[in-house]
């Protein structure tokens, strides 16, 4: 946790921050701190990160979320499928419980 805190906490002119899966070397119960230090940095520069943490993903807004997927050889990256996005909004089911039961989905865009 202390390297993923000197990240964030620096002081420097990065404007990108990149954690890829930080819970892995977090305790559980730091995750509430982490997130708020995620989102004190998020305010001065913008901080990506990936996660398969459905604990970690159910503490942030499904408006931050986006999902990643491949497809035919291509990386595509978009807001939460509608219908999921739905679900969180109304309070039936949080981020992680979509994450555990179905996975998290990307919206689908019209064709160009």
């Amino acid at each position: 946790m202390a390297g993923i805190l000197t990240a964030l906490l620096q002081s420097s002119s990065l404007s990108v921050i990149g954690l890829e899966e930080p819970e892995l070397t977090v305790h559980p119960g730091a995750l509430p701190l982490l997130c708020d230090f995620i989102r004190e940095a998020s305010r001065n520069r913008q901080v990506i990160l990936t996660t398969h943490s459905p604990d970690l993903l159910d503490r942030f807004n499904v408006e931050e979320v986006r999902v990643v997927e491949r497809q035919d050889g291509k990386t595509r990256i978009a807001p939460l499928d509608r219908g999921q996005h739905e679900a969180v909004r109304d309070h039936l089911l949080t981020l992680g419980e979509i994450l555990r039961t179905e996975g998290l989905k990307q919206l689908q865009l019209p064709a160009k």
